[in-house]
């Protein structure tokens, strides 16, 4: 199925008060996929009506392969499917800089464990690949290239999921099977929180990009990036980083910065355990007022979390004023002078 470059607008859907009741429509789609050209027009299937008989299944007979090479959106609003039958593998694709949106990959509806595997792989153009709904498959999520954003109120089920060197998970919402990061890992919607139902691993290839835009420890997920892991095992390879961003009303010269501070980054909670006691390396740092190295310096703290020993915390230190230093070294050469005396 070909969306040429000539192509308007196009919203595929069924309008229930017109066609009657009885089910929603599906679509099937064989070996041949889905290819929106370049110059061609927002493509939508389905449409965001509540009732069932409004709703379009795109339905896969085969492993295909979705491309959205335009500068404008595709969109799968309502159940992308395989029917519970067999194994299909879909792979995302297109170097356009419009997105890929899928609302409910499974189906809304119904019984078994849909399995079906996503692949993204957009090696050129901005798009993202966007999952925004509640996605009930259970095949293999893996990322080669390009971003994968979970939506705030998305989740994916418990698939086990990849994210390559070469690409990129974002967003906030939950992921249900055990999650490796190979590549970039960039929580939240500057900021938010991103939960892990049953475990975190980064790999030593992992980069971790961390936000913060107030002067301020506090509202964690709204003013910093939060990572919350409430099940399985968070693993930390030794040569993983996390890469610092400072954003909004943030001022080095203010004084929140003069004394030490703690961000809880990555939490670990309920039945998830920690597999290692090792530590992000602190990569580049860009943004915020007044940046200056010689004002302090970041690390990183394990320890206690909300229930569990280890999570992750991100630490500031300040450098002393030189003459502050100075006056600490006076008071203790006094009170060395008086101990003598």
């Amino acid at each position: 199925m070909t969306f040429g470059s000539n192509a308007g607008t196009t919203q595929i859907d069924r309008d229930g008060a017109s066609l009657g009741g009885g089910s929603n429509t599906v679509l099937s789609v064989g070996a041949g996929g889905i290819t929106v050209a370049a110059g061609a027009g927002a493509v939508t299937f389905g449409s965001l009506a509540t009732d069932r008989n409004q709703r379009v299944t795109v339905r896969a007979l085969a492993d295909f392969t979705v491309a959205n090479n335009s500068s404008n959106n595709l969109s799968f609003i309502r159940d992308f499917d395989n029917n519970n039958t067999g194994s299909r593998t879909i792979t995302v694709a297109g170097s356009g800089n419009g997105d890929t949106i899928f609302n409910l990959i499974g189906q809304q509806a119904g019984t078994g464990s849909f399995k079906m595997a996503m692949t993204i792989n957009k090696t050129s153009g901005t798009g993202v690949v966007r999952f925004n709904g509640v996605n009930t498959y259970t095949g293999l999520t893996t990322v080669t290239a390009g971003k994968l954003v979970i939506g705030a109120s998305g989740s994916l089920a418990n698939t086990t999921t990849t994210i390559g060197v070469n690409g990129t998970l974002a967003g906030g919402g939950s992921i249900g099977g055990a999650t490796t990061i190979q590549g970039t890992h960039s929580p939240g919607f500057s900021p938010g929180t991103q939960t892990f139902t049953n475990g975190l691993n980064y790999a030593d290839t992992a980069k971790l990009n961390w936000e913060l835009t107030d002067n301020t420890t506090g509202s964690r997920g709204t003013t910093y990036d939060a990572i919350n892991v409430t099940g399985g095992s968070f693993a930390l390879t030794s040569g993983a980083t996390i890469d610092l961003s400072f954003g909004g009303s943030v001022d080095f010269l203010n004084v929140f910065w003069g004394s030490n501070q703690e961000w809880l980054v990555v939490d670990l909670s309920g039945s998830a355990t920690a597999a290692d006691s090792n530590l992000f390396t602190v990569g580049s740092i860009t943004g915020g007022a007044n940046w200056n190295p010689a004002l302090g310096s970041f690390g990183i703290l394990r320890k206690d979390g909300s229930t569990t020993a280890d999570s992750a915390y991100l630490t500031w230190t300040p450098i002393p004023e030189p003459g502050a230093a100075l006056l600490g070294g006076i008071g203790m050469l006094l009170l060395l002078r008086r101990r003598r005396a």
